[in-house]
């Protein structure tokens, strides 16, 4: 049938990764892979195991900057 498709193919790709590699990480932060570790050690990151990688979730960077911004807003 034409038109009707099941599977993946029919799900929305995501505008934004669910989580990114280390080093893309370190980019997307601007800073050294010391300081992305100590982030991740003080529980500021969270991140996963798939085989031997260690991903980041982006919802854990996308809120420690936002932690980050609000504890560097100037009191009006």
């Amino acid at each position: 049938m034409a038109g009707a498709g099941t599977g993946a193919t029919d799900m929305a790709a995501p505008s934004q990764a669910v989580c990114v590699r280390i080093d893309r990480a370190m980019r997307m932060l601007d800073i050294g892979k010391t300081k992305l570790y100590e982030l991740i050690a003080d529980g500021e990151l969270e991140t996963i195991r798939i085989g031997r990688r260690t991903l980041i979730m982006q919802q854990s960077i996308d809120d420690l900057i936002e932690r980050l911004r609000s504890r560097n807003r100037r009191p009006d």
